[in-house]
C-alpha cells in the first residue's frame, strides 16, 4: 500500500514539473515573438524622368518570417499641392526669398494664354519607407507636422532639399553616441519648385545623405535587380559614358538623357516586379507615383497584370492593359 502512495506521489509530482516547464517554454516563445519588430522586407525605387520623378514600392509587410500586410503603404506625402493653404499671408521678404522663385510671376507669364500650364507654388515631396514600419512611420509622421508648422507659421514654402535634411538630421539625432537608433533607410523624392526638376535624396541607416542625378533604389529587394537597373538605364545619367551632364541652371544631366514618363512608369514597374519574384520579403502589388509640377498620380499593379482604378490603393490610380479580375477573390458568402 505504501509503495503504490509513493508511486502516486512521484507521478504527480512529475506531471506538475511538466507542465511548469511546459508554461516556462510557451512564455519564452511568446516574449521572443512579440519582441519582433514589424519589418518591411521592402524594395522601392525612384527615377527621374524628363518633368519630374516616378517612384514605387512593393506592399508587403512582415513579422519575422510572417506576412503581416499584404497591401501596406510605403510611400507617404510630406508635401504635397492640394494642402498649399496660408493662415498668414506671406510678407514681401518672404516674396523675395529665393524659395519663392518659382512662385513670382514674371511678365511673361502674366501675358501667356489661359490654357497655358499653371505655376508651380510649392513642392510635392514623397519619402519611401524600408526598415522598421514604427521607426520609419513615426519619423515621418514627426517631419510632416514640422513642415506643416513652419507652413502656418511662418508662410513659407519647403523644398525637397529642406525635407530630406530635415529627415537626415532626425536619423543623425536617434543614433547618439552609443547608436541604435532609428532602423530606417529612406528615399526622399519630388518635384522641387526651385530647381523646377525632379530631385530625388537617398538617406541610409547611419545618415548619410546623397542626391542622385538620375536614380536611387533600398530596400531587401534592390540589390537583386542593381543589374537589371544598369543594364536598361540611359546611358549619359549617373556618370554613365562621359560622366555628369549639366546646364547653366545647374542640372545634373539635360533633359534630352532622361526618359519620358511612359519609360520611366514602364522601368520602375518592371524593375519591382523583378525584386519581387527573388525577394521573399517583398511581395503584393506595385505602388507607382508619377510626380510632376502639377501635383502626383497614382498607378497600382501586380506583376504582369494591372488592377482596375480604385483596387488595392486608398488613392485610387490608372489602369493600363487588362485588369486581372481573379485576383483577391471575394469572401466566400454564408
Amino acid at each position: 500500500m505504501q509503495v503504490h502512495r509513493m508511486r502516486m506521489m512521484r507521478s504527480i509530482i512529475t506531471m506538475l514539473v511538466s507542465n511548469v516547464f511546459l508554461q516556462v517554454v510557451t512564455l519564452h516563445i511568446i516574449a521572443a515573438n512579440a519582441s519582433q519588430e514589424v519589418n518591411m522586407g521592402t524594395t522601392i525605387l525612384a527615377v527621374r524622368y524628363r518633368d519630374g520623378v516616378v517612384v514605387g514600392a512593393d506592399t508587403r509587410t512582415s513579422v519575422g518570417g510572417y506576412v503581416s500586410n499584404r497591401y501596406a503603404m510605403k510611400i507617404d506625402f510630406v508635401l504635397d499641392t492640394k494642402q498649399d493653404v496660408f493662415t498668414i499671408p506671406p510678407t514681401d521678404a518672404q516674396f523675395r526669398s529665393p524659395l519663392y522663385k518659382a512662385a513670382l510671376p514674371t511678365t511673361t507669364a502674366m501675358t501667356t494664354s489661359s490654357s497655358s500650364s499653371p505655376i508651380a507654388l510649392s513642392s510635392t515631396c514623397c519619402v519611401c519607407r524600408s526598415g522598421s514600419a514604427a521607426d520609419t512611420q513615426n519619423l515621418v509622421d514627426t517631419v510632416k507636422h514640422q513642415l506643416l508648422s513652419r507652413k502656418i507659421l511662418h508662410s513659407s514654402h519647403s523644398s525637397i532639399s529642406h525635407v530630406a535634411h530635415l529627415l537626415r538630421q532626425h536619423v543623425v539625432v536617434s543614433g547618439g553616441e552609443g547608436g541604435g537608433g532609428l532602423m530606417a533607410s529612406l528615399i526622399c523624392a519630388g518635384y522641387d519648385h526651385v530647381l523646377e526638376r525632379g530631385v530625388v535624396y537617398s538617406i541610409d541607416l547611419g545618415g548619410t545623405l546623397v542626391e542622385h542625378p538620375g536614380w536611387t533604389s533600398s530596400g531587401s529587394g534592390s540589390s537583386y535587380v542593381l543589374g537589371f537597373i544598369d543594364a536598361n538605364f540611359p546611358k549619359g545619367v549617373e556618370g554613365l559614358e562621359g560622366g555628369r551632364q549639366g546646364d547653366t541652371d545647374g542640372d545634373w544631366c539635360g533633359s534630352s538623357s532622361l526618359w519620358t514618363e511612359d519609360e520611366a512608369v514602364e522601368f520602375v514597374a518592371k524593375a519591382i516586379e523583378l525584386a519581387m519574384d527573388r525577394d521573399g520579403s517583398s511581395g503584393g502589388c506595385v505602388r507607382i507615383f508619377v510626380i510632376d509640377r502639377d501635383g502626383k498620380r497614382a498607378i497600382v499593379r501586380i506583376p504582369n497584370k494591372v488592377m482596375p482604378e480604385g483596387s488595392c490603393s486608398d488613392h485610387g490610380g490608372e489602369s493600363y492593359g487588362k485588369p486581372l479580375p481573379d485576383f483577391a477573390l471575394p469572401k466566400r458568402k454564408r
